[in-house]
């Protein structure tokens, strides 16, 4: 028979290779595991968003001035007319110098030669819109808009007239500042169309009155404009 000892040997080699063998499967499993948990994390789908937090990563920031009222930012001025001549291209159209307060006369185009005579439009009291943008009107650029009522078919028109003694350049405004503090744009951007949105609460009243949504305008002493046309539209 073998001696106890040469036959035990054999045994504890065997009993400690099968324990590095269980260790090695441990740190495989193990590996295997982790693996497998970043996988998921790197694949899982993000946390759904509120409509609230979508709303945010979508809406632009407020830009300065957003809430201003669109009346606050038209320069409506007191202006007159030194002279008018008919447009050399259109029928139609005056070309006019107008006095606005300012070291020259602006160029206006205005489409009214059909509906007052040339003779009644030198040196003539008006009220200018003076942040238009400038625009070419058949070869002229013109830098203002007169105001004029009009009836409702368009067949009669009157230039608006400010206080008499009002001085070129006098700002009008809605009395009592009742829409806020007026801080004109330095130039009004067509595609906005902020005066046309103004547009559609200016006229005059029963009193021939020029009025922004039933609110008087007038100059800083509160004398105010004035057509012969009453509960017209102006434009």
């Amino acid at each position: 028979a073998r001696p106890l000892a040469s036959r035990v040997a054999p045994l504890l080699r065997m009993s400690t290779a099968l324990e590095k063998l269980d260790a090695l499967i441990a740190r495989v499993e193990l590996a295997a595991r982790e693996q497998s948990t970043t996988a998921s994390t790197k694949s899982a789908p993000a946390p759904a968003r509120s409509s609230n937090d979508s709303a945010k990563a979508k809406a632009p920031a407020a830009s300065a001035g957003s809430d201003q009222p669109d009346i606050t930012k038209i320069d409506f001025r007191v202006a007159r007319i030194l002279s008018a001549k008919k447009h050399p291209d259109a029928d139609s159209l005056y070309v006019e110098r107008i006095d606005v307060g300012e070291e020259e006369p602006r160029t206006v185009i205005s489409g009214v030669a059909k509906f007052i005579p040339l003779e009644a439009m030198q040196d003539r009291p008006c009220v200018v819109v003076a942040n238009m943008k400038p625009a070419n009107m058949r070869g002229i650029k013109s830098h203002a808009m007169i105001l004029c009522a009009e009836n409702a078919d368009r067949t009669s028109i009157d230039i608006v007239c400010p206080p008499a003694g009002a001085k070129a350049g006098e700002p009008i405004r809605p009395v009592d500042n009742c829409f806020g503090a007026f801080e004109p744009l330095p130039q009004l951007n067509p595609k906005k169309k902020i005066f046309e949105r103004v547009a559609e609460l200016l006229g005059t009243d029963g009193d021939g009155a020029l009025v922004y949504d039933g609110k008087p305008l007038a100059t800083a002493d509160g004398s105010r404009c004035v057509s012969e046309m009453k509960n017209c539209k102006v434009r």
